[in-house]
């Protein structure tokens, strides 16, 4: 059994010894490939590192130029430069809303198709949709805002403060156009979403209901409520 069992050690340690002596002869046969193989290995990790650094370092400047872009030619600029970065949407939306204030109407209006085209969230597109009825509104183009308004405030999609917001503006336009029928209409549905934002974003819903008062007072005119548009207790705006 002894000489069986160091016949067998013999044999085991010949087999790796043999495996060294080919992975020995491996090595001294191929080193430079070798040795050239992990070179390669470590300059490619280094150049995608240097990359990815270089990348990032280039995002956080672009990213910094346009947050830090206030004045129409600062963020011109800052857009022209680097209008593919993610901070660009703020920014246009920023020059689209000064272009307005300046009444540079079809300005505006160009950087919102911009911004309707390049793929924003959701919740920043309503937003901008809602910017772009109030150009219509600071273009004179009364009419035109008050239906844009209402089709938002009527679109069940849209998040219940947007179509409050909407609701409100709306009416707000159709009073001023003594359509008080049309102006109630969307002021009670504005007033009627409040169980729907709940208690954090409320202010839409009372300023229609303070409208609404003013309507039902005579302020815009003779206006004699129907029965159906008449609030109900459950939707009346709590006080501050």
């Amino acid at each position: 059994m002894a000489k069986r069992n160091k016949a067998m050690d013999a044999e085991i340690a010949g087999t790796l010894m043999g495996d060294i002596g080919k992975f020995e002869l491996l090595m001294v046969t191929h080193w430079k490939l070798i040795v050239a193989a992990g070179i390669a290995v470590v300059i490619v990790i280094g150049l995608v590192f240097g990359l990815n650094s270089c990348r990032k370092a280039a995002d956080r400047k672009a990213a910094n130029a346009l947050s830090a872009a206030v004045t129409e030619e600062q963020l011109e600029q800052a857009l022209a430069q680097y209008p593919d970065n993610p901070a660009a949407r703020f920014a246009r939306l920023r020059l689209a809303r000064l272009y307005m204030n300046a009444d540079r109407f079809e300005d505006a209006v160009q950087q919102f198709r911009l911004l309707e085209n390049s793929g924003v969230p959701q919740e920043m597109l309503h937003r901008i949709r809602l910017d772009e009825a109030y150009l219509l509104e600071n273009a004179g183009k009364v009419k035109e805002a008050a239906e844009q308004f209402d089709r938002y405030s009527r679109d069940a999609v849209l998040p219940a403060a947007i179509r409050a917001e909407a609701g409100y503006s709306a009416g707000r336009l159709f009073a001023e156009q003594k359509l008080l029928d049309r102006a109630a209409a969307s002021l009670q549905l504005a007033v009627s979403l409040l169980p729907e934002i709940g208690g954090g974003n409320l202010e839409w819903c009372r300023l229609a209901r303070f409208l609404m008062l003013n309507i039902e007072s005579g302020a815009y005119g003779p206006y004699t409520p129907v029965a159906s548009e008449k609030t109900s207790p459950a939707n009346a705006v709590p006080e501050k």
